[in-house]
């Protein structure tokens, strides 16, 4: 994982996120608030895995420092800049902060593990 790498893929996810923040919760999509609420989180943890697939094999630490990074950033811009379309409101939605657990979740065990790739090509010279 290069910084260059890290930092295109986090810009990237930030802005895909925000787009289906500012969808989800700033207009009624689904005729059941129950269902757009899950229908949120399936796409937040499909798009995550996606995106932290692109980093190749990481291990653990990094994954960790992935959603640290990834959860800090999003916090900070979606206040900066999603807040101005959506209002403050959209952190009173507890939607909003379980999607940040889908994500983190998500990201924790649906990771390219290195340690299985590095077991695996042990067990392929042997």
């Amino acid at each position: 994982m290069t910084p260059k790498r890290f930092i295109i893929i986090l810009f990237s996810q930030w802005l895909v996120f925000a787009l289906l923040k500012a969808w989800f919760f700033d207009s009624r999509i689904f005729s059941n608030p129950g269902v757009q609420q899950v229908v949120y989180w399936l796409l937040t943890a499909v798009i995550v895995a996606v995106l932290v697939r692109r980093f190749e094999h990481i291990n653990f630490l990094e994954a960790f420092i992935v959603v640290c990074t990834w959860t800090f950033v999003n916090l900070l811009l979606d206040l900066i800049f999603l807040s101005l379309h959506t209002g403050l409101s959209i952190f009173s939605s507890p939607e909003y902060w379980w999607g940040f657990v889908v994500m983190d979740v998500s990201i924790i065990f649906l990771h390219k593990k290195k340690h299985i790739k590095v077991r695996h090509d042990l067990h392929a010279r042997h």
